[in-house]
């Protein structure tokens, strides 16, 4: 729905209401204490009751996963819903996270589970002759082997001089140059854990046997119309020691771009000169590749055959660094209809992470953005934080609520509480009113073009260049030093109060133009128009990137580099033009190009300067204090058939009586109070500002409250 009546927004249509999990938990997590009767009322009363409109069924490690009495009782869920008028979601796992099938993988498939990638090593001073024995067992895969020269960063391939004898082991004898040498033997070995090896299509094609059309063979008729969705939750690469890889690796590698890349080794672990930061963007890129591509796409493809959507999220999305956890935090939406992420254990936990996934969503042109919020944040969560937390959410481009959660029995082994259902002593009371505010705000987010003034390059090559493994707990991953991106983005939406959208290196190169001092992005739906460019704190660009850049302020851009200078290109042999590009820019050697500067790290007092120089009259502007007791002030700009729609939400302690000013003739502007339902005539003032229409009304919050601005509202 592209913009709405106002009827439909005082009475939301269901499928903008919330959709909570909902945990199919029993003492000692017996199936039998799943019943149907227990089923019905749960369902029943949840919708007339909390104004839900859905669920997905998350079943906590119960002991008849799959079996045909779990699957007669998810049977007559869907009856149930079908009954009720609602929706379901697929979740896809045993409890979490996914990729498991609950055990059967590693049952029926145990050459399917997660591998990592190991080495064995032998320092040696050359030259000398080596005769070298390995004893990889049975269960690794030799994959390659490199001779490695530390001082002088040579690497020789020498895969093919290991070979293997009649008792399973590798034996090589040759002569080693002189030098100071590394003999580098890699092995990809399975690690013991049961998650499928995401990284493999075959593997996740025998998960989705094992789970999805599982599901699709006994319950077809209700795909594509009761079940419209798949959800998945928390796969990482982050186990296997952090070394998840996949014995196709170089295969698949060479097959794409023409090259072993086995030389490329020595670089996730050491330091191998001036190829180090192409290198580990070359092999951790692929690997994020493999992982989009093989097990994200592959089930978002499996989902669209079927007739529904994909959503679902990473784990540790909050991590600086996501090479770890899920290779690139926004390049796995690209294959995902509705890029989401996680909220739990406390309110904000997950804050700084928000307009990633929102801004993937903007790159890619999906119109939808899920959230799984409030888990393990407690009982003494309180109502405020539950709008609190949605309403930070919301100016952050979220605009599809999961709730976390509700429970098939409230008293037994509830693991993660809150319970948010009309069970609840604290929370019941308050549902109805919250299920039908996130349906307003859903209705109106979704969709539409987001309005932004500033792109923010995110710095995923730097993130890989500064990566490797063994350096660090790969759980909560590293943060490079001068890599700023997250905090700078935090601050611009708090503090400074100017929205912005992150720009993926593949999207800015490929997907932006610039054009007298803009830069688009070209989406059929979502084009945004950026007026500054920021590239953020870090080592490494691409090189065409970089170009991009340097086209932007040629033909009249605004260009701001924060904390440290990227010195480093992505591809291999091309720093000196990095260096070269950056320093035309800088140095503003073109009479006829735009602006540019470089703020040192953490300096926000002169990143407002800039800013303010730069972009005098910014899309909103929101003349109220910051930082605010408890929370922030932000805002949402859309525009939805020609009409724009603006969010703003005060999730602080205190009430803002401020002016705001819009740019542009902003027609007949109403205020639409998704708290209430109702709606008012807004008070505007329409000037000049350096031969610019601008549009000035007074916004009034309370505390932990938000409101609409929509222009032709009445």
């Amino acid at each position: 729905m592209e913009y709405c009546d106002f009827d439909s927004f005082f009475c939301p249509p269901a499928e903008y209401r919330p959709r909570p999990l909902w945990f199919w938990n029993s003492a000692g997590r017996r199936l039998s204490g799943i019943r149907g009767e227990g089923i019905r009322e749960i369902m029943t009363r949840s919708v007339r009751e909390s104004r839900y409109a859905g669920f997905g069924i998350l079943p906590e490690w119960l002991d008849g996963y799959m079996s045909d009495t779990y699957l007669d009782l998810y049977g007559q869920a869907l009856e149930t819903a079908r009954q009720l008028g609602i929706k379901m979601c697929l979740y896809d796992e045993n409890g979490f996270p996914s990729g498991s099938a609950g055990g059967l993988l590693a049952e029926k498939y145990p050459n399917d589970t997660m591998k990592r990638l190991d080495k064995e090593e032998l320092e040696v001073s050359g030259p000398c002759a080596v005769d070298f024995l390995l004893r990889p067992g049975k269960d690794a895969q030799y994959i390659g082997a490199v001779l490695f020269e530390t001082n002088t960063k040579k690497r020789i391939n020498i895969s093919e001089r290991f070979l293997p004898d009649a008792q399973e082991r590798l034996t090589a004898s040759f002569s080693v140059p002189a030098g100071q040498w590394k003999i580098m033997a890699f092995f990809v070995r399975k690690d013991g854990y049961d998650r499928v090896d995401y990284l493999d299509q075959s593997a996740v094609l025998h998960l989705l046997a094992l789970t999805h059309e599982a599901y699709y063979k006994k319950f077809s008729e209700f795909f594509g119309g009761i079940i419209d969705s798949a959800f998945y939750d928390e796969p990482m690469l982050y186990q296997a020691k952090g070394r998840t890889w996949t014995g196709s690796f170089n295969r698949l590698f060479q097959k794409r771009y023409g090259f072993d890349p086995i030389t490329l080794y020595p670089a996730l672990w050491y330091d191998i000169g001036e190829e180090t930061a192409s290198a580990r963007n070359a092999l951790f890129g692929f690997r994020t590749e493999l992982f989009s591509e093989h097990y994200i796409k592959a089930m978002n493809d499996w989902c669209n055959k079927h007739g529904i959507l994909l959503t679902g999220h990473m784990d540790q999305e909050e991590n600086t660094n996501p090479v770890y956890t899920c290779g690139d935090l926004m390049k796995i939406f690209q294959y995902q209809d509705i890029p989401g992420i996680d909220e739990i254990m406390f309110c904000d936990r997950a804050i700084k992470a928000y307009k990633i996934v929102s801004s993937a969503a903007y790159n890619w042109d999906k119109p939808l953005v899920m959230t799984e919020v409030y888990g393990a944040m407690g009982e003494e969560m309180g109502i405020s934080v539950l709008y609190k937390d949605i309403m930070n959410q919301f100016v952050r481009g979220i605009n599809y609520v999961v709730p976390h959660a509700v429970w098939y029995h409230d008293g037994e082994g509830v693991s993660f509480p809150p319970e948010l259902s009309y069970r609840s002593e604290k929370y019941a009371a308050a549902l109805p009113a919250y299920s039908d505010f996130t349906a307003r705000v859903g209705l109106l987010l979704r969709g539409g073009r987001h309005v932004a003034d500033l792109g923010v390059l995110y710095p995923i090559d730097s993130l890989k260049a500064e990566t490797s493994f063994d350096s660090c707990d790969p759980y909560y991953g590293n943060k490079p030093a001068g890599i700023d991106y997250m905090e700078l983005g935090h601050w611009l939406v708090t503090e400074l109060r100017r929205d912005f959208t992150f720009l993926h290196p593949e999207t800015l190169a490929a997907r932006c133009t610039a054009d007298g001092g803009s830069l688009t992005l070209q989406n059929p739906v979502n084009w945004e128009t950026y007026r500054v460019l920021i590239i953020p704190g870090g080592s490494t660009i691409s090189v065409r990137v970089m170009q991009k850049v340097k086209d932007f302020y040629d033909c009249g851009g605004r260009v701001i580099f924060t904390s440290r200078l990227p010195e480093q290109a992505a591809e291999p042999g091309f720093d000196p033009v990095v260096r070269k590009l950056v320093r035309s820019i800088l140095e503003n050697s073109s009479g006829s190009a735009g602006k540019a500067a470089f703020v040192a790290e953490a300096d926000y007092g002169g990143l407002a300067a800039v800013l303010s120089e730069f972009l005098k009259l910014p899309d909103v502007a929101l003349d109220a204090p910051a930082p605010l007791p408890g929370g922030s002030l932000g805002y949402l700009h859309k525009q939805k058939k020609n009409r724009n729609i603006y969010y703003f939400a005060n999730s602080s302690e205190q009430a803002v009586s401020c002016p705001v000013t819009l740019r542009g003739k902003i027609k007949d502007p109403w205020f639409w109070d998704p708290h209430t339902g109702t709606r008012s005539q807004a008070d505007c003032f329409y000037s000049e500002k350096n031969g610019i229409s601008v549009t000035a009304v007074t916004l009034e919050l309370p505390p932990v409250r938000s409101i609409f601005l929509i222009e032709n509202g009445g």
